[in-house]
């Protein structure tokens, strides 16, 4: 039987963080302690030993920036993914640089915060936010294709989405396949994860 990765859990909505916690553990996902700010977290820290932190930004009495420092300071090999309701380049790639190993947002498709927390867990999550937060790789209208690509949308549900034709989406998704050396949808999206989720809306 595979050994359940922990995590410890800092969200001050107690509703959001239940409901969380809820359905990663039907992934063998489990928390080994919530948090509704950062100076309690910080007190579950000197007895318990997650695998991976999940942290907000906005909370109370200290919020999760000045959180991420401390942790970093005093336990700088932790894993922290921030899951928060901002969603600004500018504020993911600040996190990037500092260490964070990975950056959601809350509206984020559970199946992605599961994949994002195994892959920051065997430390095969690579946020490589500068080639990819300016989208060097892609065209525009590539970049524009990606985050539906990741949500799963159809050929004629991009092209809807994007007023193009059908064919267009099918040559820009093979330029996409072929750039990123990767076999179809699936592989795809795999390989955004990896690169630091920062397609995914």
């Amino acid at each position: 039987m595979t050994k359940p990765i922990t995590i410890l859990f800092a969200e001050d909505h107690k509703l959001l963080r239940q409901l969380l916690i809820s359905e990663l553990h039907k992934h063998e996902i489990h928390t080994i302690g919530e948090a509704e700010d950062g100076m309690q977290l910080l007190e579950l820290l000197k007895t318990k030993k997650p695998d991976v932190i999940l942290l907000d930004i906005e909370m109370p009495n200290m919020n999760g920036s000045k959180t991420f420092d401390m942790i970093k300071e005093i336990y700088p090999e932790s894993k922290i993914i921030f899951l928060t309701t901002h969603n600004e380049c500018t504020l993911r790639d600040y996190f990037y640089s500092k260490g964070a190993s990975a950056y959601l947002t809350k509206d984020t498709d559970l199946e992605i915060i599961v994949e994002t927390i195994r892959l920051v867990y065997k430390n095969e999550f690579i946020p490589i936010y500068e080639e990819f937060g300016n989208k060097s790789q892609f065209s525009k209208r590539e970049s524009e294709i990606i985050p539906l690509i990741c949500e799963g949308k159809s050929n004629k549900e991009i092209a809807d989405k994007l007023n193009i034709g059908n064919k267009t989406v099918e040559a820009h998704k093979k330029s996409l396949f072929k750039k990123t050396k990767t076999q179809g949808a699936v592989g795809f999206v795999s390989y955004i994860l990896k690169k630091g989720l920062n397609y995914l809306r």
